[in-house]
């Protein structure tokens, strides 16, 4: 059974929209209304089938106070009575959503299908102009948390480096027309955004330092900087120049800057170049090269072909970072190879090691020539997002695509894909003229999450992982608690970095049966639990 189709474009009744939701294993049709910010989604997926299809049309957004208002403001009229050809330069022309909820748990459990799914979608116009923006998040069931416009005075903006800077806010890249610009923090809960420093950055990315006081981005196109937030300038520690002792025809167009292990080494892609590069912070000291003319590793593809020292295996990469376990992982563009699609990659390259293997690869179907992005996800799954730059395909026409892949089977976990104005007859390929970009996307949760507890006597082991992914370990606490009321342990963890899952191990000072185990971060966010030895 298909999604319900989208309603047809006119004047929708000026009431609050509902949401669609398909459960396709099923073939049963449920509706849930939009909640307000302050409340609980009415629909939960853990009633549905696994396979469920969520549709928002364009008549959900405009249900969006945030929305409406900012589409009456600009064009003197209310939002429903907007003509469709401007209608549908503000809004998509609908937003569909599909979870298999059993993929998505995965080894977690039901808390990995919670959570957030963020990101920043702009409309270009026929003069590659930005027309209009909005920083999006939605929950996992496809209702909508937050969406406003992303705008000062009468410039649209769009957001690239999309990060999160603690709980409750996001750091942005953020620009018109260029990709130099500066920082923005975005409180997602409540849709607040302002600049959080005037220092000018390249927007592709920015990272926060771990004690949060400062961030790292590129300034220029083969140079790196720390920006301390109060000054907005250079921090004392920072070295603003190029790479040491690599020459400059071999770092071009730094896209990302990844700080990792309490910011003692910074991972740097260099897109242009095709290279991505491991240093040490404190003097911009190369560690090594991977892929490039300077690639100091040879590589072994996915399927087995050998590519020497100084040659790459992708061209034209974004969002390439460090993921644990001597992994990296990134949207490889394939830039201006011919017939050939994009890729997810992950990169397995440790210190010293002659050569590194590409070990896992997932052809995304379509050629995105710039953007994307490929992140881990607790569960192991892969998060990534890209958009078709050249055609749209008939009745596949989507725009921008959100997806979680699984990393053994290749299976599509989630997916979210934008539908904008352009349209494509049922087995045609036409070529895109205008429509909706999206740069990055980020998953995260209200609260740590906490699963595979165990007790055996006074044993307790239990795994965790934080709110969202962090590029170095943080502090958590954990406190049990027995059925009859009394404290029986407690201690202190660091979170893994980079997503990882931490295994933590404690003695219960007394044997009991039944108990409460509560997980804590370092913003206060607490998960609660039951376990039974």
């Amino acid at each position: 059974m298909e999604a319900a189709p989208y309603a047809p474009i006119g004047a929708p009744p000026r009431r609050a929209s509902r949401v669609a939701l398909v459960a396709v294993a099923a073939g049963l049709l449920v509706a849930g209304a939009l909640y307000p910010k302050t409340a609980a989604p009415p629909l939960a997926l853990a009633t549905a089938a696994a396979k469920t299809t969520v549709a928002l049309t364009y008549a959900d957004f405009l249900a969006v106070d945030e929305v409406c208002k900012y589409v009456r403001q600009q064009e003197g009229e209310d939002c429903y009575d907007v003509a469709e050809a401007t209608l549908l330069k503000y809004v998509p022309r609908r937003v569909e959503l599909t979870v298999d909820r059993a993929l998505v748990e995965g080894s977690v459990g039901a808390q990995a299908a919670e959570g957030y799914v963020a990101f920043n979608i702009v409309w270009m116009d026929e003069s590659d102009e930005e027309f209009s923006s909005w920083l999006v998040v939605l929950d996992y069931a496809g209702a909508i948390r937050t969406m406003v416009p992303f705008y000062e005075g009468k410039s649209v903006y769009r957001a690239a480096g999309f990060k999160m800077w603690s709980a409750a806010e996001m750091v942005m890249g953020a620009s018109r027309g260029s990709f130099m610009g500066w920082a923005y923090k975005f409180d997602w809960k409540t849709g607040d955004y302002a600049q959080l420093s005037t220092a000018s950055i390249n927007i592709h990315d920015l990272q926060k330092a771990k004690d949060g006081s400062a961030f790292w981005s590129a300034i220029k196109s083969e140079e790196i900087q720390k920006t301390c937030v109060d000054t907005n300038k250079a921090c004392a520690d920072s070295t603003t120049s190029a790479i040491a002792g690599v020459p400059s025809k071999d770092v071009d167009d730094i896209n990302h800057v990844q700080p990792i292990e309490d910011d003692a080494k910074i991972v740097i892609s260099s897109r242009s170049t095709n290279a991505i590069y491991k240093v040490w912070a404190s003097n911009m000291t190369k560690i090594w090269a991977l892929g490039g003319d300077d690639g100091d590793f040879g590589i072994v593809g996915y399927t087995g072909d050998y590519y020497a020292p100084g040659s790459s295996y992708w061209v034209g990469q974004h969002n390439a970072e460090y993921v644990g376990d001597d992994e990296y992982a990134m949207f490889d563009n394939n830039y201006d190879r011919e017939k050939r699609n994009s890729r997810l990659l992950v990169v397995e390259a440790a210190d010293g090691a002659a050569n590194a293997s590409v070990v896992w690869e997932y052809d995304v179907g379509v050629y995105s020539q710039m953007f994307g992005d490929n992140d881990r996800l607790p569960t192991g799954n892969m998060f990534a997002c890209w958009w078709p730059s050249e055609t749209i395909n008939g009745s596949d026409a989507y725009e921008a695509r959100v997806a979680e892949i699984t990393r053994s089977t290749m299976e599509t976990a989630f997916q979210l894909d934008v539908f904008g104005k352009e349209t494509c007859a049922a087995g045609e390929s036409c070529a895109r003229e205008t429509g909706w970009l999206m740069y990055s996307v980020e998953r995260f949760y209200d609260k740590p999450l906490v699963w595979d507890v165990a007790c055996d006597g006074r044993d307790l082991s239990f795994k965790v992982a934080n709110n969202f992914k962090q590029a170095s370990a943080y502090d958590g606490t954990y406190a049990a608690t027995s059925a009859r009321g009394d404290a029986v342990a407690s201690g202190d963890f660091a979170f893994g970095a980079h997503w990882r899952e931490k295994k933590v191990t404690a003695t219960l000072s007394s044997a009991s049966k039944d108990g409460t185990l509560e997980v804590t971060n370092q913003y206060g966010d607490t998960t609660s639990v039951t376990y039974r030895c």
